[in-house]
């Protein structure tokens, strides 16, 4: 085998092994702000049932006021 063709096979491999790499940095950026997401949307949740609570509250406070 010549060596430009050692060579050459040597860039392609070392390119593949990169596309590789930066598909996984993109993978795992993509896994981490997936994980942010559902953090944040755990934490909308919450603030919807304490809202949701809220509102129950101001409800009876109402009928109670109405009575």
């Amino acid at each position: 085998m010549s060596e430009l063709t050692k060579q050459r096979r040597s860039k392609r491999a070392l390119k593949k092994m990169t596309e590789t790499s930066d598909f996984s940095d993109m993978v795992q950026e993509t896994e981490a702000g997936l994980e942010r997401q559902t953090l944040a949307l755990h934490e909308l949740a919450g603030e919807a049932d304490a809202l949701a609570a809220a509102a129950r509250n101001l409800e009876a406070m109402i009928a109670r006021f109405r009575s």
